[in-house]
């Protein structure tokens, strides 16, 4: 029996954690006793190799060690620092959508859908009160009256509503598709013209849907791309600048519905000359993507990952600004 202590002793320094001896092991544990019985110390250790059934229960207990020692490499994560993937998790984070970005959306969304929410504050924590549910929702909410809160944890009274909540995705997908008809009276649209004080010159901005293939994977994302001045000299924007101002952006003036047709129609028809530059940010976000899939697995002594841009990408939406002259 202090074979197998000792047995169990060794493979649990090696590993740190116990494996769990072979599943059919009760004739190994007659044969163990039994030899226990009839022989004397001294032969009790060579067990291993004079007895078959115990030799046999070896092997499978060793194969068993050296998977479990297989998976632990594998899925190391006790070699990965934080610091080192601190990058990857921000940038996932931004891409999927912070806290403030899903109540943003849902408050915009709501008042597009003449639902405004009203401000609550429950147990000092701001709350938001749904008077009256969007006929898209009723399917979840019912007849209710829901308070709402993006923050948390939330008070009792409140539902928590993060990125994930089917509020959210059934709010998106019904803006999305209602977009997509391209009616008239969508509360969406997936093109516009703003007169702002955000902007000192003419900029426009493209919502454009990006896919790869990640490792034979189909992935995708959203990225705003724009630029400012003429598509002469474009004065091309980050793409982190371009989403902050498509965000944040507020009209301050107007101008004539046949003036927005114009001018909208003049950049749609200019996009064939913008196909190129468009295709060259999926290159770079792709590039982009394998660098940070790389760093990790380089972490976790994965293999490289292999990412391929799928072209053409999608353009969701066009966006002119023109700044308010009349502004102050």
């Amino acid at each position: 029996m202090n074979v197998l202590v000792r047995k169990a002793i060794q493979i649990h320094r090696s590993l740190g954690i116990t494996v769990p001896v072979p599943v059919n092991s009760d004739t190994v544990a007659e044969a163990i006793f039994q030899a226990l019985f009839e022989q004397n110390q001294a032969i009790q250790l060579t067990l291993w190799e004079e007895n078959p059934a115990i030799s046999n229960f070896n092997r499978e207990w060793e194969r068993a060690t050296d998977r479990e020692r297989a998976s632990r490499t594998r899925f190391a994560q006790r070699t990965i620092k934080p610091e080192q993937v601190a990058q990857e998790l921000e940038e996932s984070d931004r891409i999927l959508g912070t806290s403030a970005d899903v109540e943003r959306f849902v408050r915009q969304a709501c008042h597009l859908l003449c639902a405004n929410l009203v401000p609550i504050t429950l147990q000092q924590i701001p709350c938001w009160r749904m008077p009256i549910v969007p006929d898209c929702l009723h399917s979840i909410l019912g007849n209710t009256t829901p308070i709402l809160c993006f923050h948390h944890p939330n008070p009792p009274n409140a539902e928590f509503v993060g990125r994930s909540h089917p509020i959210v995705s059934t709010l998106a997908q019904f803006l999305l598709e209602k977009a997509m008809v391209n009616t008239e009276d969508s509360p969406a649209k997936r093109c516009g013209l703003t007169v702002t004080n955000a902007v000192q010159e003419r900029t426009n901005l493209f919502v454009l849907r990006l896919r790869y293939l990640l490792n034979q994977t189909l992935a995708e994302e959203c990225v705003v791309a724009g630029f400012r001045g003429t598509l002469e000299q474009p004065q091309w924007l980050d793409n982190h600048t371009a989403e902050i101002l498509l965000k944040t952006a507020q009209p301050t003036g107007d101008r004539p519905l046949n003036v927005k047709k114009y001018e909208l129609r003049q950049l749609i028809n200019q996009i064939p000359q913008l196909t190129s530059h468009f295709e060259q940010i999926a290159q770079q976000h792709a590039h982009r993507l394998k660098s940070a899939h790389d760093r990790v697995r380089v972490i976790t002594r994965a293999v490289p990952t292999i990412v391929q841009p799928q072209l053409p990408l999608d353009l969701l939406g066009i966006y002119i600004f023109l700044p308010d002259l009349g502004a102050k």
